[in-house]
Protein backbone atom coordinates (compact mmCIF):
# COMPACT_ATOMS: atom_id res chain seq x y z
CA UNK A 1 0.00 0.00 0.00
CA UNK A 2 1.36 3.25 -0.91
CA UNK A 3 1.09 6.39 1.09
CA UNK A 4 -1.86 7.76 -0.74
CA UNK A 5 -3.83 4.86 -0.26
CA UNK A 6 -3.05 4.85 3.43
CA UNK A 7 -3.96 8.42 3.43
CA UNK A 8 -7.41 7.86 1.94
CA UNK A 9 -8.18 5.39 4.50
CA UNK A 10 -7.07 7.14 7.55
CA UNK A 11 -9.00 10.23 6.35
CA UNK A 12 -12.24 7.80 6.77
CA UNK A 13 -11.98 7.08 10.02
CA UNK A 14 -13.50 8.64 12.63
CA UNK A 15 -11.31 8.10 15.99
CA UNK A 16 -14.81 9.46 17.97
CA UNK A 17 -16.91 6.36 17.02
CA UNK A 18 -16.25 3.37 18.88
CA UNK A 19 -13.48 1.02 18.47
CA UNK A 20 -13.68 -0.96 15.16
CA UNK A 21 -13.61 -5.08 16.11
CA UNK A 22 -12.26 -5.94 12.05
CA UNK A 23 -8.76 -6.07 13.01
CA UNK A 24 -6.94 -3.90 9.95
CA UNK A 25 -9.74 -1.47 10.58
CA UNK A 26 -8.80 -1.26 14.33
CA UNK A 27 -5.23 -0.87 13.36
CA UNK A 28 -6.08 1.80 11.04
CA UNK A 29 -8.45 3.35 14.07
CA UNK A 30 -4.96 3.28 16.34
CA UNK A 31 -2.88 4.98 13.34
CA UNK A 32 -5.15 7.89 13.06
CA UNK A 33 -5.45 8.51 16.69
CA UNK A 34 -1.53 8.36 17.59
CA UNK A 35 -1.49 10.97 14.56
CA UNK A 36 -3.40 13.37 16.38
CA UNK A 37 -1.77 12.78 19.62
CA UNK A 38 1.56 13.57 17.74
CA UNK A 39 0.15 16.61 16.03
CA UNK A 40 -1.22 18.21 19.35
CA UNK A 41 2.11 17.14 21.22
CA UNK A 42 4.21 19.04 17.63
CA UNK A 43 2.05 21.83 18.10
CA UNK A 44 2.85 22.39 22.12
CA UNK A 45 6.36 22.09 21.66
CA UNK A 46 6.72 23.89 18.57
CA UNK A 47 8.86 21.65 16.35
CA UNK A 48 8.30 18.61 15.16
CA UNK A 49 8.67 15.25 17.23
CA UNK A 50 11.31 12.05 16.45
CA UNK A 51 11.44 8.72 17.32
CA UNK A 52 14.27 6.10 17.28
CA UNK A 53 13.39 2.65 16.48
CA UNK A 54 15.82 -0.65 17.17
CA UNK A 55 14.47 -3.96 15.99
CA UNK A 56 16.09 -7.38 17.79
CA UNK A 57 14.76 -10.66 16.33
CA UNK A 58 12.71 -12.05 13.53
CA UNK A 59 10.86 -10.31 10.27
CA UNK A 60 7.56 -10.01 12.09
CA UNK A 61 9.51 -7.72 14.46
CA UNK A 62 10.65 -5.89 11.47
CA UNK A 63 7.49 -5.63 10.03
CA UNK A 64 6.21 -3.82 12.94
CA UNK A 65 9.08 -1.24 13.30
CA UNK A 66 7.77 -0.11 9.69
CA UNK A 67 4.28 0.16 10.96
CA UNK A 68 5.36 2.19 13.36
CA UNK A 69 7.85 4.45 11.31
CA UNK A 70 4.81 4.85 9.07
CA UNK A 71 3.14 6.38 12.15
Amino acid sequence: MNKIEMEAILAEIDVNAPIPTDEHKKQYYFIKKMQDVLQAEEQKLGHKVSACINTFGCQMNARDSEKLIGI
